[in-house]
């Protein structure tokens, strides 16, 4: 009996601990409605979340720039 019983502790597939947002889908009647929400929405972030976000997404879109090596040599010019 221990053998089916490790067989079937085998063959059983555990789901993967999900996590949703806590955000519910809201719906709007027009892009005006819709961009207004957006705006009060984002006139609650305090300044420094505001600046976490912006950090955020610059460091996605330039994700492929940032991994490259920097020359951080100062090279000065003789005019």
């Amino acid at each position: 009996m221990k053998n089916k019983e490790k067989e079937k502790s085998k063959n059983v597939l555990s789901e993967s601990e999900a996590v949703y947002s806590e955000r519910a889908i809201k719906s709007f009647s027009s892009f005006e409605e819709a961009n207004e929400d957006d705006a009060k929405a984002k006139a609650r972030l305090s300044p420094e979340q505001h600046l976490a976000n912006v950090t955020k997404r610059i460091k996605e879109m330039y994700a492929d720039e940032l991994k490259k090596p920097m020359d951080k040599t100062l090279k000065f010019r003789n005019d």
